[in-house]
Order: C-alpha cells, then sequence, then structure tokens
C-alpha cells in the first residue's frame, strides 16, 4: 500500500518496512526530484497521515535558493496534485470495499 502511495511521484529503488518500529519505513526514489515531490507533498489520509522526511535532514542544494517557478513546474504541479487525489479517492474507495466484504 505504501509503495503504490508514493510511487505517483517516481521509481523507488527500496522500500523497507521496520519490524521493530511499527509504521516507520525508509524508501529510496530512483531521482532526487521524486523523492523531494514526496516529501514536499504527500500526507497520507485523514485517517492514516504519513509524516515524510529526509534521513539526514534535507539535502543542501534544494530548490530553496531559487523560489522563481517557471510556467512548467506549476502545471507539474498542478497535475501532481490532481493525481493525488484521485489516487486518494481510489484507495479510500478500494480500502472502504475491502472492509464491506470481510
Amino acid at each position: 500500500m505504501l509503495h503504490r502511495f508514493l510511487s505517483k511521484y517516481g521509481d523507488i529503488q527500496v522500500l523497507v518496512m521496520s519490524p521493530k518500529k511499527k509504521g516507520s519505513a525508509l524508501v529510496e526514489f530512483k531521482e532526487r526530484k521524486s523523492a523531494e515531490m514526496a516529501v514536499d507533498f504527500e500526507i497520507g489520509l485523514s485517517s492514516n497521515p504519513l509524516k515524510l522526511e529526509w534521513v539526514d535532514g534535507p539535502p543542501k542544494s534544494t530548490r530553496q535558493t531559487n523560489t522563481l517557478l517557471k510556467e512548467s513546474d506549476l502545471k507539474v504541479l498542478l497535475l501532481t496534485k490532481m493525481r493525488q487525489a484521485e489516487e486518494r479517492k481510489r484507495l479510500i474507495a478500494q480500502m472502504m470495499a475491502e472492509d464491506t466484504e470481510s
């Protein structure tokens, strides 16, 4: 389930669920930009929120130095938000259907 939530930001190289610390995982994306988008935008579900953070703190050369967004960047952000909302709706519907089957 976590893989489905995060893979919309890009290819995931590694996803390790912690056996000792319930609810914790380590995720490594193929590209840095994918990880940045996941950290910036993913919130999970209202019933099961996600908190994403960098292992060693935020990268030193982040986009903070360039605060101007191009029009294409804004389009990408908007499309990402729209995909997130649709994916969230689909996952909620799927979870509710699974609950009623049980």
